[in-house]
């Protein structure tokens, strides 16, 4: 969406860094479909928790990290997430489309697609 924040800077306000240096901005690019939501961080951790493994059995990558960085949302039958997760302090990331059914369905979330190997830099769209 227009006028989106960049991600520039940690919550707290520090900057990004990878190996000393700053990392480069990434933003969400604009979609009618897609509610920009933000920063991945407390209000989503429990999904995000629970489809790491699944994220890592379809990334073919040995990375420690998985620190998920941005995310939109759309609630359709449920709610559709395109998320931004960084694998490595040297930018790699996996763009991954996530749905989680309704509460009332009982059914865990679901990954629907990945788009791997992406980029820090590389804009969130929808896929």
């Amino acid at each position: 969406m227009p006028g989106a924040p960049h991600l520039k800077r940690a919550p707290d306000g520090r900057p990004f860094k990878s190996k000393g240096k700053f990392i480069a901005r990434s933003d969400i690019s604009p979609s009618p479909l897609l509610h920009y939501t933000g920063y991945a961080f407390a209000t989503s951790a429990a999904l995000f928790k629970q489809v790491k493994p699944l994220i890592k059995e379809r990334v073919d990558n040995d990375s420690a990290v998985y620190i998920p960085l941005l995310y939109a949302s759309q609630i359709v039958e449920g709610t559709n997430y395109v998320v931004k997760v960084l694998l490595n302090l040297d930018g790699l990331c996996v763009h991954v489309k996530i749905y989680q059914p309704l509460a009332c369905d009982g059914e865990p979330p679901k990954v629907m697609e990945i788009q791997f190997p992406k980029t820090f830099d590389d804009p969130l769209t929808p896929f």
